[in-house]
């Protein structure tokens, strides 16, 4: 099983932060992660985003096709939408309802 997530939003908005944290979170369970930061610009408001690249084997790069887009803005999505895989999940909101959708829709593919 391997999975990548790309967060994405403005600058200032969070995408570091909640990889950073999640990578953690899937570290301490057992999963191998590798993120990779794609950073636009350094002034808030410029488009910022992360790749998660998550599994069970060891992992060294980030897959080219992302399974799930988290939109911490409405651009991440316009920009990012063609390198979703067919059965890709697109999740948009504030960071606080995303981090309980994610979990959900995790375990529902899993």
């Amino acid at each position: 099983m391997k999975l990548t997530i790309l967060f994405g939003g403005e600058a200032g908005q969070g995408p570091n932060l909640l990889s950073n944290i999640l990578g953690k979170a899937l570290i301490k369970i057992g999963y191998h992660v590798f993120i990779s930061r794609e950073y636009q610009s350094l002034i808030r408001g410029g488009h910022n985003f992360n790749a998660l690249t998550f599994s069970d084997k060891p992992v060294y790069s980030n897959e080219s096709k992302i399974d799930m887009i988290i939109c911490l803005d409405e651009n991440t999505e316009k920009i990012h939408k063609k390198e979703l895989k067919s059965n890709g999940i697109i999740l948009k909101g504030s960071k606080e309802n995303i981090s309980y959708v994610w979990i959900s829709e995790f375990w529902k593919k899993n």
